[in-house]
């Protein structure tokens, strides 16, 4: 075809066929992956692709164009904004939903080591679109739709998760604070949030009105119920081979061997009694906050224990 096209060996009135004459390049050459890909960065989107390749509305989820996007997305030297621009397209569209974990694959990281003012824009419309589209890749059904995103970008992705998590315990705890305690708390546990590997909150019926309205995503979380005040929240993290619960106010740090914990991530609803009748390691209560002394005895144990690098 493509020695047909260019020696123009054909003669047509037929729209498409002139079109395929006038772009064979695009579409037969030894080049053509790379033209197109080229092409779709030029055009900004998929419907001027469509328009300068004549190409019919019928085909707007061909495999050419699956093909096409998936060398466009894998270009390194393509820009964050372009390249997010066409992956709104075409989730919009509801269009390659195969090319998503790949997306991801590309996106995620070249957001996280972005230097843009716009860093943090692209990475919350990340974090909510992947988990949306892609399942939480912590548990559930979902995460199989993960298993072929890199170890990479799924890593930077739970390290999101982790941080989204702990922001919004703290944020619901100021909304709902009883007294400054949370301050202290937010200072300490940052500290620890690049090792934190796995994350989960839960949000007593008052503290949950907060959620939506200070959130707006498709992420879920657990509901605290019998034995738990209405206005209390808890940050279950695993920390090495431990698992910790933190609560807001009225409640103990206890912390647990992994195999031997509560069961927490991805729990729907947490009873008061699954914590505090379940014989944790250790426990704290936050006493001398302004002198650290729970700080100080917490940090002692995570060295001695968690073996953090």
């Amino acid at each position: 075809l493509q020695n047909v096209f260019s020696k123009n060996l054909i003669k047509t009135k037929n729209k498409f066929l002139q079109g395929a004459k006038e772009h064979h390049l695009f579409f037969f050459s030894d080049r053509r992956m790379s033209l197109m890909s080229n092409l779709i960065h030029a055009s900004g989107n998929l419907r001027n692709v469509m328009v300068k390749l004549d190409l019919p509305s019928t085909l707007q989820d061909c495999n050419f164009l699956a093909k096409s996007l998936q060398i466009y997305f894998l270009h390194d030297n393509y820009m964050l904004e372009g390249q997010y621009q066409l992956f709104k397209e075409i989730k919009e569209k509801g269009i390659f939903s195969s090319l998503y974990p790949l997306t991801a694959d590309c996106l995620i990281p070249k957001i996280d080591s972005s230097t843009s003012i716009n860093k943090m824009k692209y990475k919350k419309l990340a974090l909510d679109d992947f988990y949306y589209l892609l399942g939480d890749p912590r548990f559930g059904v979902k995460t199989v739709k993960w298993n072929t995103v890199s170890d990479h970008a799924r890593k930077i992705f739970l390290h999101w998760l982790a941080e989204s998590d702990l922001n919004l315990f703290f944020k619901i705890i100021e909304e709902t604070a009883v007294d400054d305690m949370w301050s202290y708390r937010k200072s300490f546990w940052q500290r620890y949030l690049p090792f934190i590997t796995n994350t989960w909150v839960f949000f007593g019926k008052e503290a949950i009105k907060y959620v939506g309205r200070l959130t707006g995503t498709h992420m879920n979380y657990g509901q605290l119920g019998k034995g738990c005040l209405a206005n209390q929240s808890v940050f279950a993290f695993k920390l090495g081979k431990f698992v910790f619960v933190e609560w807001s106010h009225n409640g103990k740090l206890r912390v647990w061997m992994e195999e031997d914990a509560p069961d927490v991530f991805g729990n729907r609803l947490l009873h008061k009694d699954s914590i505090v009748n379940s014989f944790p390691l250790q426990e704290w209560i936050h006493a001398g906050k302004n002198t650290n002394h729970w700080q100080n005895n917490v940090s002692w144990w995570i060295s001695q224990n968690c073996n953090l690098r």
